[in-house]
């Protein structure tokens, strides 16, 4: 089955936090996105999930194994705001592959803790010729709390967009674009690490 990994990764969580936060927090993220694309003449739903966006950004396909060393993961700057949505190698503590940045958010807070937040995340060309996610944009919106050194927790997220892939599978490789109609991201609820 051909699958439109997208990446959703609906979760950039681009915050304007103030500073005294971690330096760069990592966030596990768990990715579901339902998208239409057409595919061999046809108009195709497709379901992607946090699996399928790890292999494209890593070359590998769709539905492969995916190491139990790697995760689709949110790195987030809660001081500046800046944002990535990556692959993390849980065993060694690094960024493997940058699948896509926020460049501008918009962020609301209210004393309470509560706050919500706005991001397009463009997509980087990561990936090979065979397998890979080849650019394209998400919008994403999110709810959280603020939670210790200023890093949300509670992070809801939701997201729709444009996925450009290639994919490989038994009748060959070809590359669409994807709509991605409506994603949804879990988050770990603090976070998994921290990068210097």
């Amino acid at each position: 089955m051909r699958m439109i990994e997208g990446f959703c990764a609906a979760f950039m969580v681009a915050l304007a936090m103030p500073s005294g936060a971690f330096a760069d927090a990592v966030y596990g993220v768990n990715v579901s996105l339902s998208a239409v694309a057409v595919v061999d003449g046809s108009l195709e739903k497709q379901k992607v999930g946090s699996d399928a966006l790890v292999n494209l950004a890593r070359g590998r396909s769709a539905d492969a194994a995916v190491p139990d060393n790697e995760a689709l993961a949110v790195v987030l700057d809660c001081a500046t705001g800046e944002a990535s949505l990556v692959v993390f190698d849980t065993a060694g503590g690094t960024v493997l592959v940058t699948i896509g940045t926020s460049d501008d958010e918009d962020l609301v807070t209210a004393l309470d803790g509560d706050g919500a937040f706005g991001a397009v995340i463009e997509l980087a060309d990561v990936g090979n010729a065979t397998n890979g996610i080849d650019g394209g944009y998400l919008v994403v919106t999110a709810q959280f709390k603020t939670g210790a050194g200023n890093c949300p927790t509670g992070i809801k997220a939701t997201a729709s967009g444009v996925l450009d892939v290639t994919i490989t599978d038994d009748v060959g490789t070809e590359s669409f674009s994807a709509v991605v109609l409506k994603g949804k991201a879990s988050f770990s609820s603090a976070p998994i690490d921290q990068l210097p």
